[in-house]
Formats: structure tokens, C-alpha cells, sequence
């Protein structure tokens, strides 16, 4: 059975995150901001939906046993705000939290299930033309290729996305995760694949992102790395708007990650970069 934490404050469910998630938390809560300035002032007339399709509890807790909010509070907290909300976990435990936390907000909807089964009815939910802002963070494969792609052949979309390349490699190695993996990628082509560490990881990214380019003008990987500089996801950004681009190379750029050490408190040589 796994552990639960519980925030000591409101003791409901909180997830247990480490550095380099503070620090994705972060770039969230600098880049949501800026996107709602544009968006408010191109289509002011419009909903602005945020979606989150692996959403948690809406609370974190560090290893020093710090309580600190997660991506659903940091969206809802966003000035100028976003209009609308979409929460979706396959945790019931994980939703009712989410529900008791933000109850008494209009406009938000916390829907309990597997993304990839309920993502159409999310998408039925908005306009083919409200703008909105989409965050998937899977904890392993469990975003389905299918399910991004259902989600970029909407119009106005920008997406920040998970891609877990450590947990890929580890599963190609595997016996009967054949289908995991293909389900993750999107096609059985990374069977073709040769080669080990560093080379393997930017064959996979490029297949990934090949198939993001499709459907979007504008895409920026960024790897991010634990404390002992092993790989474990790229984290990337795909929007139709250069100014979208813009704004979230500025945030993530390497002067950018000096303030962001010392703000974590954290003494590691650095947690993401370009590759």
C-alpha cells in the first residue's frame, strides 16, 4: 500500500516532490502570468481555460517536510486570472482533495479517471477557439501519444508537457513493455533505435518532438536532471506564437536558473538545460 502524506494544516493528501519539481513548479508560476497578459489583451472576450490532466491533491511537500502549493493552486492563484479550469487524476483520494481545496471556486471542474480515456470529453468542454493552456505531468508512461495529439489539433493551444525519456529507456529494456512504450511514443519506430546514454536520449527526443512539430510552429525541449545528474524527463514547451516562445526561454534561461537555486535552497550545479 503506498504511504499517503498529509499537509498538517488542512490534513488532506499533499504529493512528494524533490528539486527539480520545485523548480518546474516554479517556471509554471512565472510563466502562467505572462500568458494571461496576452491572452486577456488579444481575446478579452474569450474564456481562458486552464487544463491539467495529471493534477494531484493541489498541494506538495518537500524532503525537509515543507508544504508548498502545486500546479492546480499555482494556476488558480495566476493574476490576471485564468476564467475556467479543468483538473483531471486517476487518484479518487487525490480529487476529493483537490475538490475540498478549491471549493467555492467558480468555474472549475476536478474530474476523477484515466487522462487518456476522458481527454475528448475535456476537449468538448471548450470552444474550438477559447484559448487554453494545458500541463501534462505524468509521473511515469502513462501519457499516451493519442492523447497529445488529440489535444495539439486544437487551434488555440499551448502545451507543457512531461516527457518522462529516462523512464522510456529504462522500459526498452524490459520484457512485455513493448506496448507501453509504443503507446507512449506513438509508434513502434523506437525499436529501430541503436545506441546508449546520451546518444539514445536525443534519438528519442527527436522522435518525440518530430511528432510535435506537426502540429505546432514553435517547440523548445529543455532536459531536466536530478541532483546526481541523471536524466529523467524533457520538459517541453510547444505553443503557435512566438511571443509564447519568448517569454518561456527567457524564464528558463540559464541566468534565470542561478536565482532559482538560491530561491530553492538547493545546492545543486544546476537541475535543466538546453540539449
Amino acid at each position: 500500500m503506498v504511504r499517503r502524506h498529509l499537509d498538517p494544516t488542512d490534513h488532506l493528501p499533499v504529493l512528494p516532490i524533490k528539486t527539480h519539481t520545485k523548480g518546474k513548479l516554479e517556471f509554471l508560476g512565472k510563466y502562467l502570468p505572462a500568458l494571461n497578459k496576452i491572452l486577456r489583451s488579444k481575446v478579452p472576450n474569450r474564456p481562458r481555460f486552464y487544463v491539467e490532466l495529471f493534477s494531484g491533491s493541489g498541494k506538495c511537500i518537500d524532503r525537509l517536510g515543507r508544504a508548498c502549493d502545486g500546479s492546480p493552486l499555482i494556476a488558480i492563484k495566476t493574476k490576471p486570472p485564468f476564467t475556467n479550469f479543468i483538473f483531471v487524476d486517476i487518484e479518487d483520494d487525490y480529487c476529493n482533495a483537490l475538490r475540498e481545496r478549491l471549493k467555492g471556486m467558480p468555474n472549475v471542474d476536478v474530474k476523477c479517471g484515466d487522462c487518456n480515456k476522458v481527454v475528448s470529453e475535456v476537449l468538448s468542454m471548450m470552444n474550438t477557439y477559447d484559448p487554453c493552456f494545458v500541463f501534462l505531468d505524468p509521473f511515469g508512461l502513462e501519457l499516451k501519444w493519442e492523447t497529445v495529439e488529440k489535444l495539439s489539433r486544437k487551434r488555440r493551444i499551448d502545451l507543457l508537457i512531461n516527457f518522462p525519456v529516462g523512464a522510456v529507456c529504462r522500459n526498452m529494456k524490459k520484457a512485455g513493455a513493448e506496448r507501453t512504450v509504443t503507446e507512449c511514443l506513438g509508434s513502434d519506430e523506437w525499436m529501430d533505435l541503436r545506441g546508449r546514454g546520451r546518444s539514445l536520449r536525443i534519438q528519442l527526443r527527436n522522435l518525440y518532438m518530430e511528432k510535435m512539430q506537426r502540429f505546432f510552429e514553435y517547440t523548445s525541449p529543455k532536459l531536466v536532471y536530478n541532483k546526481l545528474r541523471v536524466p529523467l524527463y524533457y520538459l517541453i514547451y510547444a505553443c503557435h506564437f512566438r511571443v509564447g516562445i519568448k517569454i518561456w526561454e527567457d524564464i528558463t534561461r540559464p541566468t534565470k536558473q542561478r536565482s532559482l537555486r538560491l530561491l530553492l535552497g538547493d545546492s545543486t550545479q544546476g537541475w535543466v538545460y538546453a540539449e
